[in-house]
């Protein structure tokens, strides 16, 4: 199929998908690369000695009612305001730590993808408005919420581990003490407890919260491709899809291997594309990986569909495609896989802690060792592994705006009555313009089988999502991306979809923390000029497939075993002192690089 000749799909869903980048170029997003956000896209209020911050309960005294205030910003976080303005220096400047929330500025016109600038609103560059939340980001971390909203896949906690203390008292020392339970930790775990050369090391297992989390399996190295070959050369770029795709293999064959109940189900995946630019740089991709790793490569086997095959084949009829791509990939339970892995690791001597959050470090200069302070106490380490993900700065400050969280949403559907009887084969993205839908039907065999997990539609909230980033509060829901995502399904899938269950569409929604860093990659390796702080962390809402490798990787280094590492290891996943000099630089979007590829 000549991807020149297809129709043009409808306008919709047009927005700007935010990321977190240090230069134009970016992975963290999976549906190609950025551009700079236009210069009017992010209002703030402009310098006025009658303009001050306020408290959400009080009368701020401007014309414009209080919830729609042109002048004050508000932030939700703990409803202390502050004002954006011009310092001596022409320099725009915040007056507070908290987030910045632009909810209030007059609201722009989004149908076309564009905004509508007001024009008495003076409005700064966008790297002008990036320098103030790249202050507000650098000011600090906050720690984990009390009461986050229950995950789907949590429902219901694990009996035997989601409140387990292997001991009552929280022990004094260990040799290693891993910081996060996820799959990151668990796997960390496991890696260092399967040396049978020595003798296993004493590990202590600190988790905030109950134990564990996880998402699904879906490599879609084609659409970062092309970025790695340009930034790190052709050879990286196949490291790292070659390790994608290994990642995913070695996460399912684990579990089969070891009979953990996850509802693991390797499958194909397809990403269903609604716009010409990111048709043809599907092709431009897949050739370039076919080039370079050979057609039969596993990591290059891609099969294109046109719009017709699209909504037959893959069920939506909907709004109109323009094509899809399908490959290998998988779903599973990443709760029940961790809640098994450390199990398993349990039994090889692994102490877990839950409810039990770390809330510093400590370096004891001279003695080699690792202080983590808690709520229970403090416990000395030789060595400190940190899978924190979006949550790391909080922990250890030089590492902020170095991992920047962000909040994503996510929702369980009930299938329509239309849907397929035994539920949909493949996983899903749905890519358009500048954002995208990823979707995780549950196998058959799974508890609530037929349902669909999908997330995503950041663009949709207010300032495309700028106050998403620099959270780690997952206890609430964006009313703007509920709304949105609850009306996914059928727009994808039209007829397809039929009637809503009659218990309702939605079963379930959600919020998550993800860790992005400024060059989209992960960081894995020893802390530099810190001996024995380790971190496997910023996996960029790509986890899944990465972080069971990652962990592996970590393991070899922390035991001194990394000789041939770098043979399947990217060096650009590796923690570095130019990567910890790299910060935040501002939201970045994903409409151009598109262009810039098929310019090249």
């Amino acid at each position: 199929m000549n991807p020149s000749t297809s129709e043009k799909p409808q306008d919709y869903a047009k927005g700007t998908e935010s990321r977190v980048t240090g230069k134009r170029r970016a992975m963290v997003m999976p549906n190609g690369s950025p551009v700079l956000t236009d210069a009017s896209a992010i209002p703030i209020a402009p310098t006025s000695p009658t303009f001050r911050p306020h408290n959400k309960h009080q009368d701020c005294g401007h014309p414009e009612s209080q919830n729609n205030c042109a002048f004050c910003l508000r932030s939700e976080a703990d409803f202390n305001n502050y004002l954006v303005t011009r310092d001596e220096d022409g320099r725009w400047v915040s007056s507070g730590r908290q987030r910045v929330d632009l909810s209030g500025v007059p609201r722009r016109l989004f149908q076309s993808g564009r905004s509508e600038p007001t024009p008495e609103i003076e409005r700064p560059s966008v790297e002008e408005v990036d320098d103030v939340l790249r202050d507000v980001i650098s000011e600090g971390c906050e720690e984990l919420a009390a009461c986050p909203t229950q995950s789907y896949w949590q429902d219901p906690p694990d009996k035997e581990i989601a409140d387990l203390r292997t001991t009552e008292e929280l022990p004094a020392r260990a040799d290693v003490v891993i910081i996060g339970s996820g799959i990151s930790g668990a796997a960390a775990a496991w890696n260092l407890l399967q040396d049978d050369n020595s003798p296993s090391p004493s590990i202590v297992m600190l988790e905030a919260r109950q134990a564990c989390s996880g998402g699904h399996t879906k490599a879609a190295s084609y659409r970062s491709f092309l970025d790695n070959a340009a930034t790190l050369g052709t050879a990286a770029a196949v490291k790292i899809a070659r390790l994608e795709l290994a990642n995913i293999n070695a996460m399912h064959d684990f579990a089969k291997e070891h009979s953990i109940p996850c509802d693991s189900n390797p499958c194909t995946t397809v990403d269903i594309i609604y716009d010409e630019s990111h048709w043809r740089e599907a092709y431009k991709a897949v050739d370039a990986m076919r080039e370079a790793l050979g057609p039969d490569d596993p990591a290059a086997v891609y099969s294109f569909h046109d719009k017709e095959e699209v909504k037959t084949k893959f069920h939506c009829a909907g709004t109109e495609p323009v094509g899809g791509v399908s490959y290998g990939a998988g779903s599973i339970s990443g709760y029940k896989l961790g809640v098994g892995v450390l199990k398993l690791a349990l039994r090889r001597g692994l102490n877990l802690q839950t409810n039990t959050p770390a809330t510093s470090l400590t370096r004891i200069n001279g003695a080699g060792k690792w202080e983590v302070h808690t709520p229970r106490g403090r416990i000395m380490a030789d060595k400190v592994v940190l899978a924190t993900n979006g949550y790391t700065a909080h922990l250890w400050k030089p590492f902020q705006g170095v991992i920047v969280p962000l909040r994503g949403q996510i929702t369980a559907h009930r299938p329509g009555s239309n849907m397929p009887t035994q539920g949909l084969a493949t996983t899903y993205s749905f890519i358009y313009d500048n954002g995208y839908e990823y979707m995780v039907p549950r196998p058959v065999g799974a508890k609530n089988a037929g349902d669909i997990v999908i997330g995503g539609g950041l663009v949709k909230a207010p300032d495309e999502g700028l106050y998403e980033y620099g959270t780690t509060d997952d206890t609430a829901l964006n009313d703007t991306i509920s709304s949105y995502l609850y009306d996914t399904t059928p727009r994808y899938f039209g007829d397809s979809w039929g009637r809503d269950h009659p218990d309702g569409r939605v079963r379930k929604e959600w919020t998550g923390i993800m860790g992005y860093s400024p060059d989209g990659f992960p960081l894995v390796g020893e802390v530099p000029g810190q001996q024995g702080l380790w971190a496997s962390c910023s996996f960029q809402g790509h986890g899944m497939v990465l972080c069971w490798m990652c962990a592996r990787a970590l393991a070899q280094m922390i035991r001194g075993q990394d000789e041939g590492l770098d043979e399947w290891f990217p060096k650009a996943f590796r923690i570095t002192e130019q990567r910890m000099e790299k910060k935040f630089h501002g939201r970045l979007h994903t409409s151009a690089a598109v262009e810039n590829h098929q310019a090249d």
